[in-house]
């Protein structure tokens, strides 16, 4: 069964049939979420390196097909007799998609073997090491700087330009700096929905400084297709960390400036906005 999925995954985003659908979908059911979160690491950090990569794309919502370009490979998880989502059907006649369906959720253990396997092997076939991590180490690198300075922040760049100008193949990160609550993972679920529908790319979102040791590592050193949003808000409170000389404030500016810069060390197309403003720019299209 690893086998199977690594030849899948491997033929879809570098083989003849399939070519340059890297972007690996999941489709699952609400009790297999968290599941989709550890998928989201295992694959991001042990294939994202050396300019090659598979992007897996998390919590996504699904939609109908017509939002969906010719980059996307669908892995759907089904729990029992529970039906599959009715628009997968449609989304099957154009692109390919991988079912698996297990009984009980006391089946993840096997499935987690599954998927170690299967990333292992299609590294392999990819010619990536995957147990090596040479990119996450940057954003530690700039976040210390950050910490040792003071005054100017980064630029933050123009996020309605680097919407406007998506290509084919692409696929936005949004990276929130901001508290994971509900609240703002539904107000970032919404956005991501919107810049998908508007310009038919893959979306990932996450909060920092999580995302720096699981889908960082992708980020930085995977290709060159990712198009990144960094989410950012002033502090309403703060505290100072004891002994340390800067706030848990200061830290967590640190984190995101560092990341902001390593990532354009690295090449990569990034801006600074506030969540408000990217409501906004995903309504107007960014434009």
């Amino acid at each position: 069964p690893a086998a199977r999925l690594a030849a899948a995954i491997a033929e879809a985003a570098a083989g003849d049939a399939w070519d340059g659908r890297d972007k690996v979908t999941l489709v699952l059911p609400d009790q297999l979420r968290s599941f989709g979160s550890w998928l989201e690491q295992l694959i991001a950090e042990s294939l994202g390196k050396e300019g090659k990569g598979v992007i897996p794309v998390a919590s996504e919502p699904l939609g109908p097909l017509e939002v969906y370009d010719e980059d996307r490979l669908f892995v759907a998880y089904g729990v029992g007799d529970e039906p599959w989502p009715a628009a997968l059907e449609a989304i099957e006649a154009e692109h390919p998609v991988v079912r698996i369906r297990i009984w009980s959720l006391s089946d993840l253990g096997a499935e987690c073997y599954r998927w170690q396997m299967a990333t292992a092997l299609t590294a392999h076939i990819l010619d990536i090491h995957p147990f090596d991590q040479p990119d996450v180490e940057s954003a530690k690198q700039r976040s210390r700087q950050a910490l040792e300075q003071s005054g100017q922040r980064p630029d933050p760049g123009d996020a309605a330009a680097l919407l406007s100008a998506l290509d084919p193949g692409d696929y936005v990160g949004i990276q929130a700096f901001l508290t994971p609550s509900s609240e703002n993972n539904r107000r970032l679920q919404q956005v991501r929905v919107k810049i998908r529908d508007r310009h038919r790319v893959a979306t990932t979102a996450g909060f920092g400084p999580r995302f720096l040791h699981s889908t960082g590592q992708l980020h930085k050193g995977g290709p060159e297709s990712g198009v990144f949003l960094q989410v950012t808000k002033t502090h309403g409170t703060d505290v100072e960390v004891p002994g340390m000389g800067f706030s848990f404030g200061r830290l967590f500016d640190a984190q995101a400036d560092g990341d902001l810069q390593a990532l354009r060390d690295a090449g990569r197309r990034v801006a600074r906005v506030g969540i408000e403003d990217l409501e906004k720019l995903a309504s107007e299209g960014g434009s």
